[in-house]
């Protein structure tokens, strides 16, 4: 669910940075078939191993242009330039089955991508990856950024953002030797005191949910879609549809 920011956070561009891009961010979860007991929406969030394939291999054999986060956010932030058709590729929350299955693919095929952790599990909650799996992900040419310390909502007044949203930046700087640029909402969830915070942090832009579209206005809230089983679902928004 995406809630509204306040229009204190817009501002009209600087010159030369570019308003409007035009590039799905594709966000992924669990890489791998439904498990038992799995909620509706836990199911949702399931792509298996042969369908991410199969959508990879459609990003290749079709000619788009995978690029990174930072790509997208500089021709947002300063108008560098990005190529026609590009796609950007996100993981969330830093699941084990991303490093197990994701990664041999995105490797083979050259692709790059950006996985936003949650940090208080890694390497303590088995479903999760470690310190260790996350640098052979950096060495691999993959984005390590922030997704909260424990993944709570953070447009409740009782979380500490501060916590949060600082704390999984300085544990990724701790772990891995690189600092955190962006951040992802957990939930997709934002509002005007959760965005201001991510930018005290530190961060230069925040991800959440809702649309294929990003303006220079949208730094802070980036539009990401959702990618699922449905292969024609996964057309459409690279198609930026």
């Amino acid at each position: 669910m995406l809630i509204g920011a306040s229009s204190a956070l817009a501002q009209d561009p600087p010159p030369g940075r570019r308003d409007s891009v035009r590039v799905p961010i594709l966000v992924y979860h669990h890489i791998e078939g439904h498990r038992s007991g799995e909620t509706a929406l836990a199911r949702e969030l399931d792509v298996s191993e042969a369908t991410f394939t199969a959508q990879m291999h459609y990003l290749v054999d079709h000619g788009f242009h995978v690029i990174g986060l930072d790509a997208l956010v500089d021709a947002l932030d300063r108008g560098t330039p990005v190529s026609d058709r590009s796609v950007v590729i996100t993981f969330d929350d830093g699941w084990k089955t991303q490093y197990q299955y994701a990664l041999p693919i995105l490797r083979q095929l050259g692709l790059t991508a950006t996985f936003f952790v949650i940090t208080t599990p890694v390497g303590v909650d088995p479903g999760y990856m470690t310190w260790d799996q996350l640098k052979d992900l950096q060495n691999a040419g993959m984005s390590i950024e922030a997704h909260s310390r424990t993944h709570p909502k953070l447009t409740d007044p009782q979380v500490s953002l501060t916590n949060e949203i600082a704390g999984s930046r300085e544990d990724i700087q701790k772990h891995l030797g690189t600092t955190p640029d962006v951040f992802a909402y957990p939930y997709g969830e934002w509002n005007a005191r959760t965005a201001a915070a991510v930018r005290a942090a530190g961060f230069r832009a925040a991800r959440a949910l809702s649309g294929i579209s990003n303006t220079s206005a949208d730094l802070y809230a980036l539009h990401s879609v959702l990618a699922t089983e449905d292969m024609a679902a996964f057309e459409r928004a690279i198609a930026g549809r």
